[in-house]
Parts: structure tokens; C-alpha cells; sequence
């Protein structure tokens, strides 16, 4: 939704924008990277950081690839323009020698194919992940108790993303690509101790309630999280504690809503990876009827048309499903015929 162009209903009292989509998705995808993490697989670094490079880096790096080698038959079928300001870069048709160098880029988790914009956080998760890794181990094998790890633990993870939160507000300071990571990592722990050691329920309605008015009162006021880590760190986890209580709920009443939000979980990195393609395919589709949105534009073109969004929400999420599906029976059936 946050890449699909729409001129949201807006008052100061109502940021429908910011409310869907603006300040706290990512964060909080931050925070449920956390949820299923403990202190016993972290401290097991080899263990852990292969099996992320199995399940995070591999799918990531052959995605880059791919459309790294596809990239200029993206600009001859218009998926790119040469003309197009894209946030302050324009394309340009690679060369031999930007063909390698770029693909090096990939294997660095620093790709810049347009298509795999998003997959931006997928890089920043997995760094933070191997580091939280190598940080806890490191933690472990110094601190002679348990509460002496814990507290060690948590000042490793906090006084980075506060420095870093104060140096990238006062002096705009980022780091290229990898401006998230220690509010990333710091996001990830307070998930982890939110459902691993806390054990939130998630079902009490009052809370609930405050914390979608503590999300509210973020959303009105536009709040900079750069400014101060306490506040980034209230709101995602408010905003998180509401999610997982309107989750809870469908599970329990909502029997086809939640097969349907089951079915599309399961390959939730899909639909990141390959949605802005999705919308490509939409507007290829739009166009066929008459229409003139430009296939260009990296994100959804809608008019302002509430049908056209509808179907860009529609495409961005199922396209990648469909792709991945075909792409999985192709396989099933190379490998049962190779057999």
C-alpha cells in the first residue's frame, strides 16, 4: 500500500496515510524478527548465521542477480525509463563492466535494481541478525552471570542505536543502505524479550485500545523517530501489541480470513521481493484497456482511481504468489523427471 501512488483522504486529525502505512510497518516487521529468537540459538553463531545465509541471503542474492542480469531488458520494454528521476538517480544501460560490478554489489547485499527496492530491509534484517549473533556470543563468553549478560546484552544492543539516533538527526549522518541497522538490532531484542521472556498474551482489550491511541497521537503528529529512540521504541511496540491482538482475534473468529492471511504469510518474502513487479504486470494489464498509466513509474500509478488501487493491491500481492507457485511446479517437475 505504501508503494502504490493515492492521494489519501487527509485531515490533522485523520493522516489516513501515515494510519495504513506510513510510520510503523517497518519497524514493527523489525520487532516480529525477533519474536521467535532465544539466547540459546544466538549464542550457537555458526549454527544460527548458516542458517540465515540459507534462508535470507541465498533467496536474496539469486533475486539480485537475477534482475541485475535482466536489467537491460527491463529499459527496452519500458519497465525503466532513461528519462525518469528515480529519488535523485537516473538509469542508465549497463555495460559489460557495470554488469560486473553490480553483481558484486548483489553478492554484498548492496544491489540497487529498482524491481528489488524493497528488499532493502531484508539486507538490513539479515545484518542485524548475524550481528545480534555474534554480539550475544561475545556477551555470553565474558559475563560470569546471568543477570550480568542480560543487563551487558541489553547495553550492547541500546547505546548503539542511541548513539547512531543522535548523530544521524544532529549532523545528517547516514550510512548508505544500512542507515536502520542499530535501531534494527535494538528492535529486534525488545521483540525477542517481549514474547521469549515477558510472554505478552496479546488479548487484553485495553491495552489494546491504548496502544492504538498511543499509534494515533505518533501518526498526527508526524513524529521523527530520528529524534529520540524511547518514542521509535513505544510506538513500534505499540503498534505491534495491536497487531498481534487484531491477529489473535482473527484466528479465533475469522475462519476464512485467516486461511486467506495464512496463505499469503507463508511466502510474505515473495510478495516483498516481487510486488513492485506485480504492479508492472497491472499496469501492462490496465493499459490493455485503453488506459495510459506509465510502466515506468516504480511505484503503482492509480489516478487517484479507488478501482485501479484496489487492483494494484490485488496484483502486488498475488502476482508474486502466482510466480513463485509456477516457479515451484517447474521445479517439482525438472527434478521428478531428472529422477
Amino acid at each position: 500500500m505504501w508503494h502504490i501512488q493515492y492521494n489519501y483522504y487527509e485531515t490533522s486529525l485523520l493522516p489516513l496515510k501515515n494510519l495504513l502505512a506510513g510510520i510503523w510497518p517497518v519497524p514493527v516487521f523489525f520487532m516480529i524478527g525477533g519474536f521467535f529468537l532465544t539466547n540459546d540459538k544466538l549464542i550457537d553463531t555458526k549454527k544460527f548465521i548458516f542458517k540465515k545465509i540459507k534462508t535470507l541471503y541465498i533467496p536474496t542474492i539469486i533475486l539480485y542477480i537475477i534482475a541485475t542480469l535482466l536489467h537491460n531488458i527491463f529499459v527496452r520494454i519500458h519497465f525503466y525509463s532513461l528519462t525518469l528521476d528515480y529519488d535523485g538517480a537516473y538509469i542508465t544501460m549497463y555495460s559489460t563492466t557495470d554488469y560486473i560490478k553490480y553483481l558484486i554489489f548483489d553478492l554484498f547485499l548492496a544491489g540497487r535494481e529498482l524491481l528489488l527496492a524493497a528488499m532493502w530491509f531484508v539486507c538490513v534484517l539479515f545484518v542485524a541478525l548475524c550481528m545480534i549473533s555474534i554480539e550475544t556470543n561475545f556477551i555470553r563468553r565474558i559475563t560470569t552471570s546471568e543477570r550480568t549478560f542480560q543487563i551487558g546484552q541489553m547495553l550492547l544492543f541500546l547505546i548503539p542505536a542511541i548513539v547512531y539516533s543522535f548523530i544521524s538527526y544532529k549532523y545528517n549522518i547516514s550510512i548508505p543502505r544500512y542507515q536502520q541497522i542499530f535501531s534494527a538490532i535494538w528492535l529486534i531484542y525488545v521483540g525477542m524479550i517481549m514474547n521469549q521472556y515477558i510472554k505478552m498474551k496479546y488479548n487484553n482489550k485495553y491495552i489494546f485500545i491504548l496502544c492504538l491511541i498511543i499509534v494515533y497521537i505518533f501518526c498526527v503528529f508526524n513524529y521523527d523517530f530520528k529524534k529520540n529512540i524511547v518514542s521509535y521504541t513505544l510506538c513500534t511496540i505499540s503498534a505491534c501489541y495491536a497487531l498481534c491482538y487484531i491477529s489473535i482475534f482473527i484466528n479465533n473468529h475469522c475462519y476464512y480470513l485467516k486461511r486467506i492471511l495464512t496463505f499469503i504469510g507463508r511466502d510474505s518474502f515473495y510478495i516483498m521481493a516481487l510486488h513492485l513487479l506485480g504492479f508492472k504486470v497491472m499496469t501492462l494489464i490496465i493499459n490493455l484497456f485503453g488506459y495510459q498509466q506509465n510502466l515506468a513509474l516504480l511505484s503503482a500509478p492509480t489516478s487517484d482511481n479507488i478501482l485501479f488501487y484496489i487492483l494494484y493491491v490485488i496484483a502486488g500481492t498475488f502476482i508474486p504468489l502466482l510466480m513463485i507457485y509456477l516457479f515451484r511446479i517447474i521445479k517439482y517437475k525438472m527434478s521428478s523427471e531428472s529422477w
